[in-house]
């Protein structure tokens, strides 16, 4: 098999001795290579799955450049605005992998991610990949965040990948050149828990800003301030389809990291106004008030998510519930 695969271990940083593994396992048989790449979200598996077949195409990809990456020997499953992949799209695997190569080399799949299929879709994927096409490469992306049939699995490659440093991906967002606000980018890094896909995803919407104004305006909750309270919801809620995951994320981090001073003395502040307001509420507020408080906000999450409440109500009913927490 031609192939130049040795520059791709320089575009991925972090689970060096897992991607060299599976380079070198690619296999060079005329059967077919089906491979799992697990691991959390947003750690790099679909950019390593894509460079891959960008080497075996002899083409080039440009993460920055998601739209231009094409090749007629290549087909990239994901899902759009519905909730899963479409099982015609599974089905038509079939039917990809049969015709012949415009390129006389591979034809190759990625499914991004099986964690987008639903039942039908596993049991379409399972009749493709039961009987391997040769010739080709299945490149199936799983975050592991939900249940896969062992089926599926027991007919894959496994190649395992973790979460990368925060340096690893302060290292990665400086390279993309999302920001040249060194504090952000640190920040951002930071808080992203070895992700870069979520650490791209807080830069862009502006995490910091948020975080900053959610510290400040927790440090004053015991006295209820209507036009402030209002101020951060209509910030989230003007931006609904971005800034609610983020919000919630971000001030879950922070009632964490209040836990994590009070009970376990661990010092994580990134910013000042992060470090004045844990001193504030373990200073002030006891264990069963801060529990109370990171219990609710877990609540009032989870409601919005699976009830679909409306955003506003949902976030002015917790802050103004976190205020009477404080008061009493």
């Amino acid at each position: 098999m031609n192939r130049n695969l040795s520059n791709i271990q320089n575009n991925i940083l972090g689970n060096e001795q897992s991607i060299n593994f599976f380079l070198k396992n690619l296999s060079d048989t005329n059967d077919g290579n089906i491979w799992m790449l697990n691991g959390p979200k947003g750690i790099g598996k679909s950019t390593l799955a894509k460079l891959i077949s960008a080497a075996l195409l002899k083409i080039e990809y440009n993460s920055q450049k998601e739209d231009s990456f094409f090749h007629p020997d290549l087909i990239i499953l994901r899902r759009s605005d519905k909730k899963n992949i479409a099982v015609d799209e599974i089905r038509n695997l079939k039917n990809f992998f049969f015709k012949t190569s415009f390129s006389d080399s591979y034809r190759i799949a990625i499914i991004d991610s099986i964690n987008d299929l639903n039942l039908h879709g596993h049991n379409a994927l399972l009749k493709t990949i039961e009987e391997p096409p040769k010739d080709s490469f299945i490149f199936i992306i799983n975050h592991q965040n939900n249940y896969i049939p062992a089926t599926i699995k027991s007919r894959c490659k496994l190649i395992n990948l973790n979460s990368i440093s925060d340096t690893a991906v302060l290292t990665i967002l400086k390279k993309m050149n999302l920001s040249n606000d060194n504090e952000e980018l640190f920040f951002n890094s930071k808080i992203s828990n070895g992700s870069v896909g979520d650490a791209i995803y807080f830069l862009t919407n502006k995490s910091l800003d948020l975080y900053k104004m959610l510290c400040i305006y927790l440090m004053q909750i015991q006295d209820f301030d209507e036009d402030n309270t209002n101020n951060i919801i209509n910030k989230v809620t003007d931006n609904k389809n971005t800034l609610m995951l983020v919000f919630f994320k971000i001030l879950t981090l922070l009632i964490n990291k209040v836990i994590k001073k009070k009970f376990l003395n661990q010092d994580l502040n990134i910013i000042e106004e992060e470090r004045l307001l844990i001193e504030h509420f373990n200073k002030i507020y006891n264990e069963k008030t801060i529990f109370y408080i990171k219990d609710l906000i877990e609540y009032k999450y989870n409601s919005f998510i699976s009830l679909n409440t409306d955003l506003h109500s949902t976030l002015y009913s917790l802050l103004i519930e976190i205020h009477k927490i404080v008061k009493k």
